[in-house]
């Protein structure tokens, strides 16, 4: 079966056929050099996985690499779209809660923080990101290209403002080491969540990763979170 199925391609209606070959090699590169790596990648199973001609990758992307630097910049872009809203959001009142006391600046930075949370660990065990920890992982590994496109792209913005937001809640710098470093371990414990997840289910007995599982986890991390920051557990309903 190959990616470029009628219902793919319907949602395409009104796009040229250049672009639309050009999405579904992304798409097929994106399960590829997930499963396999970079190196181990085979073009060949890429075009055949997409429904075209190998050439056409050349013709698109200039070559593999060009490829998959085009995943990344895909991955990035689905990043932002995802995040975007919530980032914008902050970044617009983050400069209105400075003339605010401290006990609402914390209120404002957690809610700020649990909102980013919760909106991630859904996106990264949301079907269509299925393949981007393996790509990730390998780059924080070994970065090349796309690391940076990452790291100056949304992964970068999204440590820039859960940076600032720890910075509000301790009542430092936020370009002290402490603040960067607690946002990296923040983020770590929600990656985790996809990375290991073989160990997951088989610790916690669970057949899934669902809906109730992902609650569990969220208000977990939620009071890690605010463990980390030296702030009191809220009871939550």
């Amino acid at each position: 079966m190959t990616v470029t199925s009628p219902k793919y391609l319907n949602k395409n209606c009104g796009r040229s056929r250049g672009e639309i070959t050009r999405d579904v090699l992304i798409e097929a590169a994106l399960e590829i050099f997930g499963r396999d790596g970079f190196d181990a990648a085979s073009t060949r199973e890429i075009a055949e996985l997409a429904g075209t001609n190998q050439a056409l990758i050349n013709y698109h992307f200039k070559g593999k690499q060009g490829l998959y630097l085009a995943v990344f910049e895909h991955i990035a872009e689905q990043m932002r779209q995802g995040l975007g809203a919530i980032i914008q959001e902050i970044s617009q009142h983050i400069d209105d809660v400075s003339n605010l006391d401290q006990d609402q600046k914390t209120e404002f930075a957690l809610t700020a923080l649990e909102s980013i949370t919760s909106r991630l660990i859904h996106m990264m065990n949301s079907r269509l990101t299925r393949h981007w920890s393996n790509m990730i992982l390998r780059e924080q590994q070994h970065p090349t290209a796309a690391f940076d496109i990452m790291y100056n792209g949304p992964m970068g913005k999204l440590f820039e403002i859960t940076t600032r937001l720890i910075a509000m809640i301790k009542q430092i710098d936020p370009d002290t080491e402490e603040a960067r470093l607690m946002s990296i371990l923040i983020f770590g414990q929600i990656h985790i969540l996809k990375v290991a997840r073989a160990t997951l289910l088989a610790r916690m007995q669970w057949q899934e990763f669902g809906e109730k599982e992902m609650a569990f986890a969220e208000q977990m991390i939620f009071n890690n979170i605010r463990a980390l920051l030296g702030v009191e557990t809220a009871t939550r309903t």
